[in-house]
């Protein structure tokens, strides 16, 4: 992969963007060049009779303040919108302009919402370019900017991947791989947690796996998280551990006098009177685990 850098040609401001700032500044002018380039359909749709002209000065380019830049708000077919036009005049033309453009829309898309609208509105970016390259040798398209043009215009910008625990079964999630049984927890996680597992691990006892593949921190993390949810009982936790432990043919735990105290995250443990012992000794593999799970009776409750 290339690491070339895009040269910023941004950095200093030149004639050029004095005088396309004073002739795009201008909202009849502007209508006028909008009316001349954007598309006859689209044209049709702007109301040019609402285009107001907005501050450019929360738009990043690059940490250097630019000044070849114009934003007129305007209405869609009755909808919020906005135009965004960028004098472009780089002697060594961004290969990367498509991927600038974008991240100066998301900006005014962030900003809107920023005023308090709850939707996003619609960004028409469009570039005046007048390089010394003719025509201008780059791509518009936001796909050719990455390194597979292919798998990307397949897979990105698509509708973001949702895994919605809440309408999955727990016999779905027991068809899962052991080593993801921490979204079965998270499911739960409103739920008297430690008895729902106990009675899931004693039906899907392959689960329980999970536990053994865990290093020390994360069952740290584990047993934290699990004594952290509402309506804990030490005899509980005794009981889920015993489970554990006889689905793994006891490889779970071993003598309690190989165990090492491992502190808990959870800050209510500092408070010894509230802690007990249950030793477990981890197996993984050729390495020995060893942690002390105490149960905290004080639940961090959201």
């Amino acid at each position: 992969m290339s690491k070339d850098k895009t040269p910023d040609n941004n950095a200093f401001p030149t004639p050029h963007d004095a005088f396309f700032k004073a002739n795009m500044a201008d909202k009849k002018r502007a209508i006028k060049a909008l009316k001349q380039h954007f598309s006859p359909e689209l044209v049709a749709l702007i109301d040019f009779k609402t285009i107001k002209s907005r501050s450019t000065e929360f738009i990043q380019h690059n940490l250097h303040k630019v000044i070849s830049d114009v934003l007129y708000s305007c209405k869609i077919k009755d909808k919020d919108a906005y135009l965004y036009v960028i004098w472009e005049h780089q002697s060594t033309s961004d290969a990367l302009m498509a991927f600038r453009m974008l991240t100066y829309v998301t900006q005014i898309m962030q900003h809107h919402l920023q005023q308090g609208y709850k939707k996003l509105p619609l960004v028409l970016p469009a570039v005046i370019y007048h390089g010394k390259k003719s025509p201008y040798p780059y791509s518009t398209s936001i796909f050719d900017c990455f390194e597979d043009k292919t798998l990307a215009a397949e897979y990105a910008f698509r509708s973001f991947e949702l895994i919605d625990l809440t309408v999955m079964s727990d016999d779905d999630l027991a068809k899962f791989d052991p080593d993801l049984m921490f979204e079965y927890m998270l499911k739960h996680s409103r739920d008297n947690l430690v008895e729902q597992l106990t009675q899931w691990l004693l039906k899907h006892p392959n689960q329980s796996v999970y536990f053994l593949s865990a290093g020390k921190n994360l069952l740290n993390q584990v047993f934290s998280y699990i004594e952290s949810r509402k309506d804990i009982d030490q005899s509980a936790v005794d009981r889920l551990i015993e489970v554990i432990n006889e689905n793994t043919d006891g490889e779970f735990m071993s003598a309690p006098s190989k165990a090492k105290a491992i502190k808990l995250d959870n800050p209510a443990q500092k408070k010894a009177s509230h802690q007990s012992g249950t030793e477990l000794h981890i197996m993984q593999g050729n390495e020995h685990y060893e942690a002390v799970v105490r149960a905290v009776y004080q639940p961090q409750r959201e």
